[in-house]
């Protein structure tokens, strides 16, 4: 299974709380050189626990101290169930 593939199991999870899938995800990626940017793609709107990117990336940064290391994350527009794609199905845009 690929890393990504492991990303996209831990977010989906039902079974692990929010604090339970970020220390998944640092054991994913236990260290990281400086300058590094972690970028999750294509996170299901149901599975992005922190509200904001301001939380992802500090609790990122938190997560390697000393480190110059930078978060981020944007949302999947391919999951029908989401309720952000609900007005761009209606209007017909594809991606």
């Amino acid at each position: 299974m690929t890393i990504a593939e492991q990303i996209c199991q831990i977010m989906l999870s039902e079974q692990l709380s929010d604090a339970e899938k970020l220390d998944s995800l640092h054991s994913l990626i236990p260290a990281v050189r400086p300058g590094t940017v972690i970028m999750l793609q294509d996170v299901p709107l149901t599975a992005a626990p922190w509200g904001s990117n301001y939380w992802f990336d500090l609790l990122r940064r938190l997560s390697y101290p000393n480190v110059e290391v930078a978060g981020s994350y944007s949302f999947t527009l391919a999951d029908p169930q989401s309720p952000a794609i609900a007005p761009i199905i209606k209007s017909g845009a594809q991606s």
